[in-house]
Parts: structure tokens; C-alpha cells; sequence
């Protein structure tokens, strides 16, 4: 196995030559890849940095006992890109894919005939990227799987980044490296390139003004919208935590009336879940406004043309800076920052905050409230 570092593309470097590999992948406590010849970790991903190592180690052992015992094929020559236990589409695009890239342009320049991509799983748009992008081999999805028992598999002659390409998710939300997210978007566009080029084809004019909407999450995140003021009770009395933790749609009061007024003044509601990527590329690259509340979704931008508008809605006591750094690196001038209202009393936020103890960003994720704050930044009144 080749051990290369992904801190930039100047920085690309082999390191070792590693041939087998065991990936163990469990609910938790998280990941292992761990070196069968030379009996090391690789790489070890943990759901909680406090957590001590001999839990990443019982992973281990779990993983070795479960292969011992099955007779699960080796897998050979492959790409490998575990992501973090927490991830969504925009770590995916501007983290993993990245990384994808980069170990494609290593293994053509050592000349390694990989026929597998192994990532963690996190939905069909991953595959769906990694085809846009023109990489051929086999895509193989790693799960994570609740309770202490773990599962595991065998790669044999495969290509993975050094643990220390992980810094690269602290450059990106770093407003000085604005250069380094120019960087990993460009080598996404000129792997996509033919396909942008057809689907910018069909694009005649900027048009559209688009509001993203969800309906499903793979967190929290069926919290985040925009409610009526008269709405906050029936949210608050509506929350179940395990819903929440599960992923999994939950009561929610209408919007009716935001929605109205948002198809009053010109806006298309858009649910992304329903589409593919590459429709959302062509909904996004002949956007004329595009608006949303704080969310993955968002990593979109980067197929926005320079001229569009961009209004990015998020909780008053959360300040985040990650599209704000991608609107930049865009040269997307027409940017907004709106910092709105929470739709429920403080108390209710606190009673809110202790259910979800896991989440230590809980305000990104709280409902928000439609007031003139938000009329005016959407409707200009």
C-alpha cells in the first residue's frame, strides 16, 4: 500500500508501501485501518476525540475476530477514502472528493491500475460525483453499523492518504486559505469538465430566484427552517429527540405562510432531495438568487455564476464563516449574510440544548423566525 499526504497538491508524497489493509467500521465507537504486516493503524476515526484508545483498539480486535470468521473475499487494488464519523454533502464535495482527486493523480502517476474506490457511505450523490467525474472503477461503500460488534474487509494493493490531509478541513473554513478552497474547486471542475459543459449548454440566462428547502436530514437538521412567529409552540411540543437522532422526519407545523410569500415574490421552492446532482448543477448554475438557511446544501454555490445573489440565513447566536470562505473563493460578490431571530424563547432552546447534549454547534440547527429581518433581506420590504 502506497501512504501519500494530501496536505496540498504541492505536497503530495509516498511514504511507505503498505499491501494489506483491514478496515473495521462500527456505530460505534468508529473506524480503524489498521496494517496486517506491519501491525499499525493507518488511520483511526473516533465518534469523540476523548475517547481513549483502547476503545479504537476493541474496534480492532472486533474486526479481526469477525474477519477470522467469515469468508469475505480480499478486495484488490483500490483507492481509499474513510471520511470522519460525522460528514454530509458538503464535507463529501470540498473534503473527500477532493481527496478522491488527488489519489486518482497519484495512482496515474505511479502508474497503479486501481479498480475499486472505497469510501464511507454516505449516500448516492458520492456516487454519482465520483461517475461525474469520469473515475470508472468500482465504487465500494463502507457502513457503520450500531452495538460493539464490528465488520471488516481486506484490501490488498491500495492507495491512502496520510491521517494528516484531516488538517485540510481546518484550511477550509479558514478565511486565509481562500486560495486552497480556489485550489480544490478547480481540480473538482476540470475532472467534471466535459459534463459541465454540457450541462451549462442548456443554460440561456440567469432567471431563477430558488429557496432550498429540506425534507430529510442525516442529522439534526429537520429542525432548521423558517416558521411563523404563531408556529413556535406547536414546533417546541412537536420535538422528539429520537427522531431527531435517528434521522427521520418528524411533525413538523406548516410554513404555509412563508412559502406563500415566497411564491407571491417570484421564489421556486426547492427540495435538493429530489433531485440528482446534476440537476442540481443546472438549477444552481442558472440561478439569478439563491436562498437558504444555513445547511450542506449550500455547496452548491460553487456552480453559481459570479453575477447571482446569495443569501445565507442562520441562528443570531451562531456565526458561521464556511460559505461566506466559498462565496469568496468563488468571486460570487453578491453575498448576504443574514443573522435571524430564533423562532423559540430561550427557555424552550435550553430545554432544546440538553436533549441533543451530543451537538456542541446546537444553534445551526434550531428553527428561526420569520420576521422582518428575513422579508426584508428575501423581498426587499
Amino acid at each position: 500500500m502506497l501512504l501519500i499526504s494530501m496536505k496540498n497538491k504541492e505536497e503530495i508524497k509516498t511514504y511507505s508501501l503498505r499491501r494489506l489493509v483491514l478496515a473495521c467500521s462500527s456505530g460505534s465507537p468508529g473506524m480503524a485501518i489498521w496494517d496486517l504486516l506491519d501491525f499499525e493503524y493507518i488511520q483511526k476515526v473516533l465518534v469523540k476525540s476523548e475517547m481513549a484508545t483502547e476503545d479504537i483498539d476493541k474496534l480492532r480486535n472486533y474486526g479481526l475476530k469477525n474477519l477470522l470468521h467469515s469468508n469475505q473475499p480480499f478486495i484488490q487494488d483500490s483507492i481509499v477514502c474513510i471520511d470522519r464519523i460525522i460528514s454530509n454533502y458538503y464535507h463529501f464535495v470540498l473534503e473527500d472528493l477532493v481527496e478522491i482527486l488527488y489519489l486518482d493523480k497519484e495512482a496515474r502517476k505511479i502508474d497503479f491500475k486501481y479498480k475499486n474506490i472505497i469510501i464511507t457511505d454516505r449516500g448516492s450523490f458520492q456516487k454519482q460525483y465520483i461517475e461525474l467525474c469520469g473515475l470508472e472503477a468500482k465504487v465500494t461503500p463502507i457502513r457503520y453499523r450500531e452495538g460493539n460488534s464490528a465488520y471488516a474487509l481486506v484490501i490488498m494493493n491500495a492507495l491512502i492518504a496520510n491521517k494528516h490531509h484531516r488538517d485540510r478541513s481546518k484550511q477550509l473554513i479558514n478565511s486565509s486559505n481562500i486560495n486552497l478552497i480556489k485550489s480544490n474547486i478547480n481540480l473538482i471542475k476540470s475532472y467534471m469538465s466535459p459534463r459541465l459543459n454540457y450541462i451549462r449548454a442548456e443554460r440561456f440566462t440567469l432567471s431563477s430566484k430558488i429557496y432550498i428547502e429540506r425534507k430529510t436530514s442525516s442529522n439534526y437538521s429537520q429542525l432548521r427552517g423558517i416558521y411563523p412567529v404563531e408556529e413556535s409552540e406547536k414546533i417546541f411540543n412537536s420535538f422528539d429527540p429520537k427522531y431527531i437522532q435517528q434521522g427521520k422526519l418528524f411533525n413538523l407545523p406548516s410554513q404555509s405562510k412563508f412559502h406563500e410569500d415566497l411564491v407571491k415574490n417570484g421564489y421556486e421552492i426547492i427540495f435538493l432531495d429530489e433531485l440528482t446532482v446534476e440537476d442540481q448543477i443546472r438549477l444552481f448554475s442558472s440561478a439569478k438568487v439563491v436562498a437558504a438557511v444555513h445547511g450542506a446544501a449550500l455547496t452548491n454555490i460553487i456552480y453559481m455564476q459570479k453575477e447571482a445573489k446569495l443569501i445565507e440565513f442562520h441562528h443570531e447566536k451562531y456565526q458561521p464563516n464556511i460559505f461566506e470562505n466559498l462565496a469568496k473563493a468563488c468571486g460570487i460578490n453578491n453575498y448576504e449574510n443574514i443573522s435571524a431571530k430564533g423562532l423559540l424563547n430561550e427557555n424552550q432552546e435550553n430545554i432544546m440544548m440538553m436533549k441533543l447534549v451530543q451537538r456542541d454547534d446546537i444553534y445551526q440547527v434550531l428553527p428561526l423566525s420569520y420576521d422582518n429581518i428575513i422579508k426584508e433581506a428575501l423581498f426587499g420590504k
